[in-house]
């Protein structure tokens, strides 16, 4: 992949025989279109195919989530998007081809240089509904008082995700939350963490357990 510089016939978007032009960022790429192989792909081709497929079907549903929690580590040449992806690609996957699964203790939905939620505990008080409580923390440089709490349920037997952005702050020292009909009777995992007040910072995200709703 090239990238265009101002010239006499300048950047353009689209397809435009063998290339397509787009721009992200400002900066304008030409790139040339793959050819198609008429050999069947390798074991390592397989392997490397069947690791983004995981990773993708895991994280797409919660794209826009992890656009805010990846806001400030994104790269003239990276998506915010991209990077959750390589993070989890590196870290997350476990076991071998083709039986690959994630641990989702190693997903990374947020990454920045707030303070981490932390002293987590994770109950259900009653039907369809989620306590959490965690730490304040607070301090003058990483942790403030107002910083917003985002939670994400997951549950693995429905494949569904439950997001809460901005439900309580970093002061409140907990929140109860309803869930979903779907959640209940169910373990769900648990990913947290803070957003600064003014949405430019965000904190690692901290991937909490499992809690059995009731």
């Amino acid at each position: 992949m090239g990238i265009i510089r101002n010239g006499g016939n300048g950047a353009f978007s689209g397809k435009a025989g063998s290339f397509i032009g787009s721009n992200w960022k400002n900066v304008s790429y030409i790139k040339g279109i793959p050819r198609l192989s008429s050999k069947p792909p390798t074991d390592k081709q397989k392997a490397q195919r069947a690791r983004f497929a995981l990773v993708l079907a895991f994280l797409s549903p919660i794209k826009e989530i992890v656009k805010i929690g990846f806001q400030a580590q994104e790269k003239q040449k990276a998506s915010a998007f991209n990077l959750a992806i390589q993070h989890a690609l590196n870290f997350a996957i476990v076991c071998d081809y083709p039986d690959y699964s994630l641990d989702l203790s190693k997903v990374l939905l947020a990454k920045g240089s707030l303070t981490a939620p932390a002293g987590i505990a994770l109950t259900s008080p009653a039907a369809a509904k989620v306590q959490i409580a965690y730490s304040n923390m607070a301090n003058k440089l990483t942790a403030f008082d107002d910083d917003r709490l985002a939670v994400i349920f997951y549950s693995e037997e429905n494949a569904i995700f439950m997001p809460y952005i901005d439900v309580a702050k970093r002061s409140d020292g907990g929140v109860l939350l309803d869930v979903p009909t779907e959640f209940v009777g169910k373990q769900i995992d648990t990913f947290l963490f803070f957003i600064a007040q003014n949405s430019t910072r965000c904190s690692l995200s901290l991937y909490a357990g499992t809690v059995a709703v009731m």
